[in-house]
């Protein structure tokens, strides 16, 4: 009975690790209901291990999934800002070439 308890204390110590693994990868891109299992899933095993290693490991793993996911979207955020101003200086000198082009083909005209 004592080895059984320390074959699921280990699998869930592991399970903790490969969820902080993925969800932190550089080259994995992990959305939506998958990030809620995976932080409900190290919340799971927080409540309901009596092994201190495991809880321990489970708090320290939200704190750095969430961390993580936040900068993510902040990060996210700030590309998608810039996007949009690029857009509206493009468009701004798209405009204004436009606009200096027909004047100077208007002022060619009546000279």
């Amino acid at each position: 009975m004592k080895s059984s308890l320390f074959i699921v204390t280990r699998v869930l110590f592991l399970v903790v690790q490969a969820l902080l693994t993925v969800i932190t990868a550089n080259t994995v891109e992990v959305h939506e209901g998958t990030v809620l299992q995976a932080v409900r899933t190290c919340y799971n095993i927080y409540l309901a291990s009596k092994n201190l290693i495991n809880q321990t490991t489970a708090k320290a793993t939200l704190t750095q999934m969430l961390n993580v996911i936040f900068s993510r979207m902040e990060l996210q955020a700030v590309r998608h800002l810039t996007c949009l101003n690029n857009l509206n200086l493009i468009s701004y000198l798209l405009n204004k070439c436009t606009f200096t082009v027909l004047s100077c083909e208007f002022i060619s005209t009546i000279a």
